[in-house]
């Protein structure tokens, strides 16, 4: 036979187990009531992809700064290139436009050389009339000097001055004489 005693500790063990149950029963109609996922990934089906629904799940609200990490690595990689190709783009045309600027200088250099020929110069200085230089008729000499004393180098070079315009003046004498 039961004691009371046993009787009314069975009866509370009772009651607790049952507190206990509607405890537990309270907690998943609290679970389901607030659509709380107990797997932290959640159910992920098309209807919850399409919905947007996979979004609230915690796996994904725990990794959502790794995503925002990962989209940002993304975006800087893309700028990154796209500026790069630009740059390879910029360095292209320029190499092209420096080796036109290199043809048209060598085409002028070679243009400035021709002009600057003697035969070119003296055609030019024949052709116009009011220009008064001409060809010396007398072939060049050179001009000895003495290291010793400055005075005759200065007296030399006066002496030489003075020669060739008197030659200048005899060559001009006899081309008008022609």
């Amino acid at each position: 036979m039961a004691l009371p005693e046993d009787a009314g500790a069975e009866h509370e063990d009772m009651l607790d187990d049952q507190e206990a149950m509607e405890a537990k029963e309270a907690m998943e109609a609290m679970r389901k009531f607030t659509d709380e996922d107990e797997d932290e990934k959640g159910e992920i089906s098309i209807k919850s992809i399409l919905g947007g629904d996979f979004l609230m799940s915690k796996f994904v609200i725990k990794q959502i700064m790794f995503v925002i990490f990962c989209v940002s690595l993304m975006i800087l990689y893309t700028a990154n290139r796209y500026d790069s190709q630009q740059d390879a783009i910029l360095i292209d045309s320029l190499r092209n436009h420096l080796q036109d600027v290199k043809y048209n200088v060598l085409t002028q250099s070679s243009e400035l050389m021709n002009l600057v020929r003697q035969s070119n110069v003296e055609k030019k200085l024949r052709t116009t009339d009011d220009s008064l230089l001409r060809n010396s008729i007398t072939p060049p000499f050179l001009i000895k000097m003495d290291d010793d004393d400055e005075e005759e180098e200065e007296r030399g070079l006066l002496e030489v001055v003075v020669e060739q315009d008197v030659q200048l003046a005899d060559s001009q004498r006899l081309k008008e004489q022609i």
